[in-house]
């Protein structure tokens, strides 16, 4: 079920939604194993265990028999239009495939990447929220802008060096939100600026991060970082995810979310 390069011929945006929604429809009618070995890279990571690990290799060795069906749709998508990444994060539902009772519904979080005429998935995680599940079509889809200089990845290190130490110390920019974003933590979608302040000034003098990987689009606009977050009072390591995109001469933070 291939994306073929006709896509690249529609704005950035509407190809990673069109992307994700066949990414979806083939997990639903083919089965969870066949859609990720279909659309992830051979350069996929994801969190596993505190760790980042080969994306394919988790997919390839789970059984053939689908237990449950998968679907999902995506409500907010960061993609410039002269990189090569993009983010796109939504709503997901898992049910079982017995009886149709709800397994499992939250929010899933993807980067993807052009590799010659597809799409394919880098990274992917998700977890349980307050989000709900309402079907492709149902939710405005949110694009968020991404215009303005170009920067380099030292550029971007150093940004995000001062944006982990300052998240550390419970402080948060109002000027580093646009006025769309995603923030969630504790399995709550807090993506007000009031309610991400509240939750990141509980952050401070008890919380670690140690960063993992990250991802860093062509044309300097777009990077993510992958990290592994403890605190004091939750020593269980969690994932924190976080995507910034350049408006104007700034970095914003398009998505931050910590999950099991």
């Amino acid at each position: 079920m291939a994306v073929t390069g006709t896509l690249f011929a529609q704005p950035a945006n509407i190809a990673v939604s069109m992307t994700e929604l066949k990414f979806s429809k083939h997990s639903e009618q083919s089965g969870i194993k066949s859609a990720f070995l279909a659309f992830l890279s051979d350069s996929c990571v994801m969190y596993n265990e505190g760790k980042l690990v080969k994306g394919k290799p988790l997919y390839q060795n789970r059984p053939d028999e689908e237990k449950n069906i998968l679907k999902w749709y995506p409500d907010y998508i960061v993609a410039p239009e002269d990189g090569n990444l993009a983010l796109s994060t939504g709503n997901y539902l898992l049910t079982s495939k017995k009886d149709g009772s709800k397994v499992s519904e939250g929010r899933f979080y993807t980067i993807w990447k052009k590799e010659g005429t597809e799409y394919k998935v880098v990274f992917d995680t998700g977890g349980e929220t307050n989000d709900k599940y309402s079907g492709p079509g149902q939710d405005e889809l949110i694009t968020s802008p991404v215009s303005g200089r170009s920067f380099t990845k030292s550029e971007f290190d150093d940004f995000y060096n001062t944006f982990e130490e300052e998240l550390l110390a419970g402080k948060l920019s109002r000027n580093l939100l646009p006025n769309d974003f995603i923030f969630v933590t504790n399995n709550l979608n807090n993506s007000t600026f009031g309610k991400a302040g509240t939750e990141v000034w509980k952050f401070r003098n008890v919380t670690k991060i140690e960063k993992l990987g990250s991802f860093f689009c062509s044309s300097g606009k777009l990077a993510a970082v992958v990290g592994k977050l403890t605190t004091m009072k939750e020593p269980k390591p969690k994932l924190c995810f976080t995507v910034f995109s350049v408006q104007g001469e700034y970095w914003v933070l398009n998505t931050f979310a910590i999950t099991d």
